[in-house]
């Protein structure tokens, strides 16, 4: 397990960082261990070590892997960690559940069970809005999609070695985040948002993922906010709704209803949220600024949907895991990789107890290993 007093160190951060993320006193977590006070605060500086028993112990509590507590940690998740130290001092649970979802990517890697396709590379860095409106373009191209809304988006990103989660988080005004793993990359989507704006993070997700950004800091969306955040809301709107399209349609449904109207039925095409309906049409100066703050003032109700004759249509619904994933996970378990519990937990409450298929004997591979030289048998 561990080896040295670094390692032991290492394990007492990641204990302190759990416990906190738990909300609990050194007290508390003692007590649910059955060990001292002292013990723990030895634990988490480290200055003692752990038996298998306790650690056990430990992972039980504190909701984490055992693996989380004793492995390396995942590059991105460690850079991304350390970047925003200075503000957030403890894993919130969003944190916690995306480096997990990470790590069962990542996992598969390892079993050469979740390959990527050829990656869709920008041309050159994306620094500006307007390159990122290129990018976005060109990746509509690439994927066939010219002027038509963009549906299954997460199988889209999957496509591009994105694999994008939809978790409904206990935190409402989350939105998502993203890890780089490998050549690949992890997305979570908080499904407990309304769909325009599971899509449009999605999106905003798959532009870090496409532009080689590690990671995505924060977990909150904003579409006001500068630089590079801004570039990258940029290739999210764009895929979305491309600005050309955006005036065709607009011209076309604007010349047969109100501007109100017009947007609910736009955005409902597009699979587009209020406010980013709302910016993206003035953005694109078709709607002046006050027009902008009345309409978004004025959020479509449920009767305008009907009077309209249209329904929104929903996307990302949670729980969701990405189909590729899914496979992996299924293979890993057909061939003895991992348990059913394992399994389980790694497709996320997607399917139900007893529905995994039966495994017939261990693997091939397993039993020529078993009997080759120098294996004593």
């Amino acid at each position: 397990m561990l080896r040295n007093r670094t390692d032991w160190k290492e394990l007492g951060e990641r204990v302190a960082r759990a416990r906190n993320a738990s909300h609990l006193s050194q007290r508390d977590l003692a007590t649910k261990i059955g060990i001292d006070r002292t013990a723990l605060t030895k634990i988490e500086s480290g200055k003692r070590g752990l038996d298998a028993l306790e650690l056990a112990k430990l992972a039980e509590v504190l909701k984490r892997p055992i693996d989380w507590f004793v492995s390396q940690p995942i590059q991105a998740a460690a850079g991304r960690r350390d970047a925003r130290r200075k503000e957030v001092i403890d894993d919130s649970p969003a944190d916690i559940a995306l480096e997990e979802l990470a790590r069962d990517v990542e996992l598969l890697q390892t079993f050469d069970l979740l390959r990527v396709d050829a990656l869709f590379k920008p041309r050159g860095k994306v620094k500006t809005v307007e390159d990122a409106e290129a990018t976005a373009k060109a990746f509509r191209k690439q994927v066939g999609i010219t002027k038509g809304p963009v549906w299954e988006l997460h199988l889209l990103a999957e496509s591009a070695g994105l694999h994008a989660f939809s978790i409904d988080l206990d935190d409402e005004n989350l939105d998502g985040s993203y890890l780089a793993v490998g050549n690949g990359g992890v997305a979570m989507i908080n499904g407990r948002a309304p769909t325009g704006r599971r899509r449009f993070t999605l999106a905003h997700e798959l532009g870090h993922h496409l532009f080689q950004d590690p990671y995505s800091d924060e977990w909150v969306v904003d579409l006001s906010v500068g630089s590079r955040e801004k570039v990258v809301n940029a290739f999210a709107i764009h895929l979305l709704l491309p600005g050309q399209v955006a005036k065709e349609r607009w011209t076309k449904l604007e010349g047969n209803q109100a501007s109100r109207k017009a947007a609910i039925l736009l955005a409902v095409e597009f699979g587009l949220s209020w406010s980013a309906i709302c910016a993206h049409l003035y953005n694109l100066d078709m709607i002046d600024r006050q027009v902008q703050k009345r309409l978004y003032s004025e959020p479509p109700r449920r009767y305008d949907y009907l009077e309209l004759g249209v329904s929104v249509r929903e996307d990302l619904l949670p729980p969701s895991v990405p189909p590729r994933f899914a496979q992996a996970v299924v293979k890993a378990y057909k061939g003895h990789k991992i348990s059913d519990a394992r399994a389980m937990e790694m497709l996320r409450g997607t399917i139900e107890a007893g529905d995994l298929p039966e495994r017939v004997g261990p693997p091939l591979e397993a039993l020529q290993a078993d009997f080759e030289p120098g294996s004593g048998r």
